[in-house]
């Protein structure tokens, strides 16, 4: 069980990492060009996420199905449901020490077996309980042969002292393999006074894994994760995690868009009105392409520079002149420059008085 686990978890892990880091990757060789993707089509990166969202959740399904899967031997015959729920009843209704550790219940369509236990403490100025309780689902599919099996899990725990008290209560349904001690020193009066004990609590997944295990295979069915094993299931709720994801991220991205012609009340846009608009200044002009050199690579910068290098000199002037500044400016500040490229830009710059 727990290789399988194992298994089923790096994958999992695999698949939500790859979307992430290809992104990153395409991101570090295109970044111009996925920025001015996000900008102009949101609601498209929504749709592309949530479909992510709905195959890396789909994908959870399907790899329990690869992973989470114990065959009988080839050949073994299998019995039929109510001598398969005999036997388990037979397996963990035999008492241990004069105890029975588990309590077992069946229906015509599941078995349901329970461990639980508790201990209790006292610690001189505060005392408390604490408790688990781990349940195996077992529901049979008679025309495959298998049965599907979920683990229900609750813990509670409480503690009272004169200063504080703590409660606290968790639930939870999964696929899992546990391993667990809990100790609580506690103080105890007995015939030969005060002493202190050490209350231990333990759980051993296995010790209740592999009994059904041994018997379900030796019966001649299979072992499945039960985690939504019907396909209606699981197509219903990974689309509605994706639908839930897309409206979430699309209202967000909407949202935060600013429109690209607001018209005003005239019925004009704001590039129609020159009363509304006002030409940005040199300063305005240097410190937003400032930023945005900031946020390029050296060979970005140096790009833009042969970009502007190549307009003809009677343009090269004003905003233009500005802009080509900067650049040239943010990429002498770079140690990673080409020097051979450094000397040519500022022969370029004297010559064009730039």
């Amino acid at each position: 069980m727990m290789g399988q686990l194992f298994k089923f978890f790096l994958s999992f892990l695999g698949i939500m990492a790859a979307g992430p880091l290809l992104f990153l990757l395409a991101n570090f060789i295109w970044r111009e060009q996925i920025d001015r993707f996000f900008q102009s089509h949101s609601i498209a990166i929504s749709a592309i996420i949530a479909l992510y969202v709905f195959f890396v959740s789909w994908m959870f399904f399907q790899l329990q199905d690869i992973f989470m899967v114990f065959p009988p031997k080839p050949g073994t015959v299998p019995v039929s449901k109510q001598e398969l729920f005999s036997r388990l009843e037979q397996a963990f209704g035999k008492p241990v020490n004069g105890n029975v550790l588990f309590d077992f219940m069946k229906s015509d369509d599941k078995a349901v077996i329970t461990w639980s236990s508790s201990v209790s403490y006292f610690q001189g100025t505060s005392g408390g309980v604490s408790g688990m309780k781990r349940v195996i689902v077992l529901t049979p599919d008679e025309g495959r042969h298998d049965v599907f099996f979920i683990m229900k899990n609750k813990d509670w725990h409480w503690n009272l002292s004169r200063n504080f008290t703590e409660f606290s209560l968790t639930y939870n349904v999964e696929l899992a393999a546990e391993f667990r001690t809990e100790a609580y020193p506690s103080i105890e009066f007995g015939e030969h006074g005060l002493r202190v004990d050490i209350k231990k609590l333990t759980y051993n997944s296995d010790e209740l894994w592999q009994p059904i295990q041994s018997v379900v295979l030796s019966s001649g069915w299979g072992l499945r994760g039960g985690l939504l094993p019907y396909f209606y299931q699981r197509i219903t709720l990974c689309t509605t995690l994706a639908l839930l994801i897309f409206l979430l991220l699309s209202g967000i991205m909407v949202g935060l868009k600013k429109p690209a012609a607001a018209t005003t009340r005239s019925g004009k846009t704001p590039s129609s009105d020159t009363s509304q608009w006002k030409q940005p200044d040199r300063n305005e002009i240097e410190v937003q392409f400032q930023k945005a050199a900031a946020n390029m690579s050296t060979p970005q910068i140096r790009g833009m520079i042969e970009t502007h290098m190549r307009i003809p000199a009677q343009y090269l002037k004003g905003d233009q002149a500005v802009v080509f500044s900067v650049y040239s400016k943010a990429y002498l500040a770079r140690s990673d420059k080409d020097n051979a490229f450094a000397a040519v830009l500022r022969k370029f710059a004297e010559e064009h008085h730039l």
